[in-house]
């Protein structure tokens, strides 16, 4: 993958699929990660960072893998703000990236990248 090579499966219905574990969070690796299982968010549901390094965290309610509403708590204060689920189609994931630098909101339509101010910015 240091070659910049683009390394993909064949797009397929992943139902029955061997690559595809049975609770569909999770899949073999293909590429330098074959042999590998990796954990996977999306729309099959899964979980992400819930959690950033510097204690921000969320909190989701979910039923049958649709996020239903999201909170974000402030580890300082303790306030509770609302995460704008705003799509037509329905959420799967909410997770933070694992720096927590970017909120990423995941549903069956589109994938939308929140990114937060670095320490000292507004």
């Amino acid at each position: 993958m240091h070659t910049f090579e683009r390394t993909a499966r064949a797009y397929e219905d992943p139902a029955g699929a061997d690559w595809l574990a049975a609770d569909q969070l999770s899949a073999s690796g293909i590429g330098e990660f074959s042999g590998q299982v990796i954990p996977i968010v999306g729309l099959w549901g899964g979980e992400g960072h819930l959690r950033t390094p510097d204690g921000w965290r969320l909190e989701s309610r979910v039923e049958e893998g649709t996020v239903l509403s999201c909170s974000l708590i402030d580890p300082n204060t303790s306030t509770v703000m609302t995460v704008p689920l705003h799509s037509i189609t329905e959420y799967r994931a909410v997770s933070f990236n694992p720096s927590g630098r970017f909120l990423l909101l995941a549903s069956t339509g589109e994938v939308q990248v929140m990114a937060r101010g670095r320490a000292g910015e507004r």
